[in-house]
């Protein structure tokens, strides 16, 4: 399990979901089971690549709903990490 903390943001990422929140005012929050994410996009604008940031996308099956969180840092290090646990969920089942 991996748990990431910013100052406003947490991000944790099991082998069977994802969960985290994000805003100082407004809290954005994600509770995704592993078996309903289709896909994992990381956006980055020109600040991202200075810091090591980017924003976190997660697509649920189907395309109905989409999740973004961010900034966080090592996004493509997320993106393979959350990649990763959804292959593995699905070649068990």
């Amino acid at each position: 399990m991996d748990f990431i903390k910013y100052s406003t943001e947490y991000l944790v990422i099991t082998p069977t979901r994802v969960y985290g929140k994000n805003g100082l005012v407004e809290k954005d929050r994600v509770n995704i089971m592993v078996d309903k994410i289709d896909g994992v996009e990381v956006n980055r604008k020109l600040r991202d690549f200075i810091f090591g940031t980017g924003n976190i996308t997660i697509c649920s099956v189907g395309g109905r709903h989409t999740k973004t969180l961010g900034p966080v840092g090592k996004p493509y290090k997320l993106q393979e990490l959350i990649s990763e646990y959804v292959w593995e969920y699905q070649n068990k089942h």
